[in-house]
């Protein structure tokens, strides 16, 4: 029960800050559509030949407020979305796994570092994928998607034995993974595809929330894979042990 609890506060804190940052982004949006007024006179202005006779401090106040608006959008999906799903997920998987496998939170910490990296690097490039597809912004590549995503999985599966036997060294860990993969790859790929599965729905609720529909049945489906997320990480931990 109480590491559904953990994994519910997971859930629900993630869901907060997504709605907090969406929020945010929605003010920036808006702030930044009050300037296409403006913007449009300035470029009939630029568009003539009185164009000379307009000072640039005319117009530079106007375009440096747009542009700080602009760079505080991507600060807001490229930094702080990562950074905090980091964090959230660090603090209540380290209190989870320690729970359930008795190993030190240090320990725990210490194995998803990089998984985790790993992950901030996927949601960021998730993001430019995404916004690339939906609004042709910038560049992205679906190859770069997939390498990170690959880098992740095989990284994540040694850090899991880490940290379910708090009593290996770090060499016996990694000794250990390879013998354990014949008899525990189906249970970790379960594992990992509902952990997909909980992220895809997390991110397809975060671009309902920015376009404006609802994502209740998002976090009833959500809420719902909790369950299953449970179920598949004990059977992983059962097949992982030394």
């Amino acid at each position: 029960m109480l590491i559904f609890f953990l994994d519910f506060l997971l859930f629900s804190s993630i869901t907060a800050a997504l709605l907090i940052i969406r929020n945010i982004f929605k003010s920036y949006f808006e702030q930044i559509q009050n300037y296409g007024p403006e913007i449009y006179q300035l470029a009939e202005v630029l568009g003539t030949d009185a164009a000379a006779q307009v000072p640039p401090e005319a117009i530079a106040p106007t375009l440096d407020a747009v542009n700080t608006l602009m760079q505080k959008s991507l600060w807001l999906h490229y930094l702080l979305l990562p950074l905090v799903l980091i964090i959230f997920f660090l603090l209540f998987q380290s209190l989870s796994w320690k729970y359930l496998t008795k190993t030190p939170i240090k320990r725990t910490v210490l194995a998803l570092v990089l998984p985790l990296l790993l992950f901030g690097f996927l949601v960021i490039n998730l993001l430019s994928y995404l916004s690339y597809i939906f609004f042709q912004d910038g560049t992205s590549s679906p190859l770069l998607l997939i390498i990170n995503a690959l880098l992740l999985i095989i990284v994540l599966y040694p850090s899991l034995i880490i940290i379910i036997n708090p009593r290996l060294s770090l060499e016996s860990s990694l000794s250990l993974s390879l013998k354990k993969l014949r008899y525990s790859l189906l249970y970790y790929l379960l594992f990992l595809l509902s952990l997909s599965l909980f992220f895809l729905l997390l991110t397809l609720s975060y671009i309902y929330l920015l376009i404006g529909l609802s994502v209740f049945p998002l976090l009833f489906f959500l809420f719902i894979l909790l369950f299953i997320f449970n179920k598949q990480r004990e059977h992983l931990i059962g097949k992982l042990r030394r």
